[in-house]
């Protein structure tokens, strides 16, 4: 059986982060959720995600620089980036790829359209360990 994905979400929009928080953790993920970028850093080293989602626009510091400190830890180079945001201009997500962002979402996003992503990461993961297993 595939271990659960574990999330980490980073928005200092605290209703909205609770909000998608508690829903994945109904559809049954191992889900952390912080409200700033140095709260992502610190509980990133312990929750050790699969998954991160980042609000691009949130203080101190902000989703691409949140990002580019994640992606220097050990554990990084397995974690799928997400950006999560209200603006979506193409300087927006193309300074979003170019921080190491895998996918790009705009905020309002379906939940639908989350989990549909979610179940392709672990599909992938199951097809990974199944070519490579331990």
């Amino acid at each position: 059986m595939p271990r659960t994905l574990r999330i980490l979400v980073a928005d200092d929009y605290r209703d909205g982060a609770e909000s998608l928080g508690e829903a994945l953790r109904d559809d049954g993920y191992n889900v952390h959720v912080t409200h700033g970028g140095a709260e992502a850093i610190d509980a990133f080293k312990v929750f050790q995600p699969d998954v991160v989602f980042l609000d691009l626009m949130m203080p101190n510091p902000d989703g691409f620089e949140t990002a580019k400190e994640l992606q220097r830890q050990p554990s990084a180079k397995r974690v799928v980036y997400v950006a999560f945001t209200g603006l979506s201009t193409p300087d927006v997500m193309e300074s979003s790829k170019a921080a190491g962002f895998d996918h790009f979402l705009h905020k309002p996003t379906r939940l639908e359209e989350i989990e549909s992503m979610l179940r392709a990461v672990a599909s992938n993961r199951t097809t990974l360990s199944n070519q490579h297993p331990s």
